[in-house]
């Protein structure tokens, strides 16, 4: 088995689960290494979709022997309890996966336009994730696709925590 500092570059990938009509995540090109995996949910489709499509691309990734060492979930406005689990369960699937990048980071993103009580949301979820499922190889960040290299980077370096970028 190989550490992820033995595999080559081009093992390495970032995915990217995207939520009908979120924003791209801007800062994306910065700091991805290796290719890039989009799953993106059909407007329209029940939220189940994407957390099925996730499930779906980290089983044929792990197949391969490949393993995600970022991922993004890039998140809507949207707030049901559909839309909560289905994150819920994305973020989790996610971070159990990037366990075996050692170390892997979870970012959720939302668009810089967002309200203070769907950040915090955002903030809390990530952080629960941490707890339930992440260790001391995964962080957990939350990026308003506002940030810069530089900030990025300083909130992924602690591990088992929730941190906002450029709030």
């Amino acid at each position: 088995m190989f550490r992820s500092s033995d595999r080559p570059q081009s093992s390495r990938v970032v995915l990217v689960a995207m939520e009908a009509g979120s924003a791209w995540p801007l800062w994306i090109h910065d700091h991805a290494r290796g290719d890039v995996i989009v799953v993106a949910q059909t407007r329209g489709a029940p939220a189940l979709e994407l957390t099925e499509s996730v499930a779906h691309r980290l089983a044929a990734l792990e197949l391969s022997g490949r393993h995600a060492s970022l991922a993004v979930v890039a998140v809507t406005d949207w707030r049901s309890d559909e839309t909560t689990a289905a994150r819920w369960a994305i973020g989790c699937a996610l971070l159990k996966h990037l366990r075996l990048a050692q170390p892997g980071s979870l970012v959720l993103s939302h668009s810089e336009q967002v309200a203070a009580d769907a950040r915090a949301s955002l903030l809390e979820l990530a952080g629960a994730m941490v707890r339930e499922v992440g260790d001391r190889s995964t962080t957990a960040g939350v990026c308003f696709n506002v940030a810069g290299p530089l900030e990025l980077a300083q909130a992924m370096t602690a591990p088992l925590s929730a941190t906002v970028v450029r709030a």
